[in-house]
């Protein structure tokens, strides 16, 4: 646990003194800027608000569920490429795809 409060913190930290540097390098667009600005709040804090259930997640599902995780992220990296899902679709099904695998949904 300790290592993962660690690399959040750096993470953090790296997002607090580098996230304007790190937008800027992302796009050239003065109005994604901006918005990508105003969010930037939230990407220093998420590291650390959400440390601990990355690590359960690697815990439970990396450690216990290794063939599941694996065929889920292939088939969804497949689905991302090919253009017929965007983010936020792909980790709303993962999510349901290893709740139906852990308890076995018909």
């Amino acid at each position: 646990m300790e290592w993962s409060l660690i690399t959040a913190v750096i993470l953090s930290l790296g997002f607090a003194v580098g996230g304007e540097v790190l937008i800027a390098l992302l796009t050239g667009l003065p109005a994604v800027r901006e918005m990508a600005a105003e969010f930037l709040p939230w990407m220093i804090a998420m590291p650390i608000l959400a440390v601990g259930s990355y690590l359960l997640d690697g815990i439970f599902i990396g450690a216990t569920r290794t063939r599941h995780a694996g065929y889920h992220d292939s088939v969804g990296c497949g689905l991302l490429s090919a253009g017929l899902v965007d983010d936020a679709v792909l980790a709303e099904s993962r999510s349901v795809a290893c709740v139906c695998q852990f308890y076995r949904c018909p």
